[in-house]
């Protein structure tokens, strides 16, 4: 899972748990402690595999799409969220997922997070008149990566 970390990475490493899937957390180095606590392997994205080793990978940011591909075996896939990439190894098929509705696939999430079995941190709150404050703070960086947009008044989260 690159950018394991990310809202779609987190919410993917706990939907591979609910499938008994064993993920691989791929982020930055900062952040491996972190990752390992969500995942049964964190990895650094930022460095080229020594071999490829994976037969699936999920891409959750674009500044770790080479390395993603780079891990897979030949016959590989790799599904991505973003926009794919320029080029793709013949030997890796890839899919974009950013618009995939599948009915079953998305109830099952959805009973999860009934469940209290996904879930996501959020760093700040805003409102939709604050909206500009979202982008700036996104574009910040890792540390601000998961906000919410609300139309009810801006608070800090909790």
């Amino acid at each position: 899972m690159a950018g394991a970390l990310s809202g779609v990475g987190r919410s993917a490493l706990q939907y591979l748990a609910e499938l008994s899937a064993t993920a691989v957390a791929g982020v930055l180095p900062q952040e491996l402690d972190e990752a390992r606590s969500l995942a049964a392997e964190a990895i650094d994205i930022t460095k080229a595999p020594e071999q490829a080793t994976f037969k699936y990978a999920v891409i959750a940011v674009q500044g770790a799409t080479a390395n993603a591909l780079a891990s897979l075996v030949n016959g590989g896939v790799a599904a991505t969220v973003g926009m794919p990439p320029d080029e793709v190894p013949s030997s890796i098929q890839l899919k974009q997922i950013m618009h995939h509705d599948d009915p079953v696939a998305l109830q099952k999430i959805a009973d999860a997070a009934a469940a209290g079995k996904l879930t996501i941190p959020v760093a700040s709150v805003f409102t939709l008149d604050d909206l500009g404050n979202t982008h700036q703070e996104l574009a910040n960086g890792p540390a601000a990566r998961s906000s919410c947009v609300t139309n009810g008044r801006n608070r800090e989260a909790s």
